[in-house]
């Protein structure tokens, strides 16, 4: 039976290992969140096993659209925080560029939600050098 139980958990065990490892090491490593949401997800997976509940591996891949929802509020609260704490400043609108960049953010998932064409205004002006800003219609359109 304890057998059983090792093999049935060990794969959760061994990225709750990493996890911790990798955590008291450096607790800001984007890795500890993969090794996180492994375990979670092996774990749910090893207690469907053991209890013969197949409806739990559902929850956890359930829980992996609302991670991607909490990714994008917490990168654009992030941008924020770092803009007023630090100042604007190119590196200090990364969080907020990578989710302009996303598929997330360029691309909603709702059909009836529709970015404006000014959503990509920052990042296209940021991208194109100099020389080019009047050609791309950003400054004036007649410029060129």
């Amino acid at each position: 039976m304890l057998l059983t139980l090792l093999l049935i958990y060990f794969p959760a065990l061994v990225f709750g290992f990493l996890f911790v490892k990798n955590y008291r090491k450096e607790p800001r490593q984007f890795r500890n969140a993969l090794y996180f949401l492994l375990l979670c997800l092996l774990a749910l997976y090893g207690l469907s096993i053991q209890f013969e509940l197949p409806w739990l591996v559902l929850i956890g891949f359930a829980a992996i659209p609302f991670g991607t929802v909490a990714l994008v509020v917490f990168l654009t609260a992030n941008t924020f925080v770092v803009v007023k704490r630090e100042g604007l400043s190119l590196s200090h609108l990364l969080p907020g560029l990578l989710l302009c960049f996303s598929d997330f953010g360029v691309h909603p998932p709702v059909d009836s939600v529709h970015l404006p064409d000014s959503a990509l205004f920052v990042p296209a002006a940021l991208a194109a050098p100099a020389s080019e800003r009047h050609c791309r219609g950003i400054v004036h359109k007649a410029a060129c």
